[in-house]
């Protein structure tokens, strides 16, 4: 976004009150602790003009979560789209990028999530192409 675009957006700020700010550093200091609890309990109160952060908390707390394979929900939606159909390590960034619409993970953080899905052997990349293997 340019510096005009951005100024044609400034006569749509909203102020937010002390009780808007005080949940939002609550919140931030709860989403920097590895405690879950926090954030979770934080979900019951009332966001205010904050109208996007429950849905961001949701979406954190859902990309934490471990699946009944022991994997978090991000390397499930990696090995699942790898598993679909042998893919380059490129293909499978470019059709991430290209749908995800919450996460907003760059490349470099999908490569990570692929190395952690080879060293758990559950993916292998054979002349350039990641294939998944299949569970016993």
């Amino acid at each position: 976004m340019t510096g005009a675009q951005l100024a044609t957006l400034y006569p749509l700020a909203e102020l937010l009150t002390v009780i808007e700010l005080g949940l939002a550093t609550r919140v931030w200091k709860a989403y920097a602790t590895p405690d879950l609890i926090a954030l979770i309990d934080l979900l019951t109160e009332d966001f205010g003009r904050l109208r996007y952060l429950r849905v961001a908390l949701l979406a954190h707390l859902a990309r934490l979560k471990i699946g009944s394979n022991g994997l978090p929900l991000i390397e499930n939606q990696l090995l699942t789209l790898i598993q679909s159909s042998p893919k380059t390590t490129r293909q499978v960034v470019t059709e991430w990028l290209a749908n995800d619409r919450i996460y907003g993970l760059g490349d470099w953080s999908i490569k990570n999530h692929i190395a952690q899905l080879t060293r758990r052997g559950l993916i292998r990349e054979a002349d350039g192409i990641l294939i998944g293997i299949a569970a016993d």
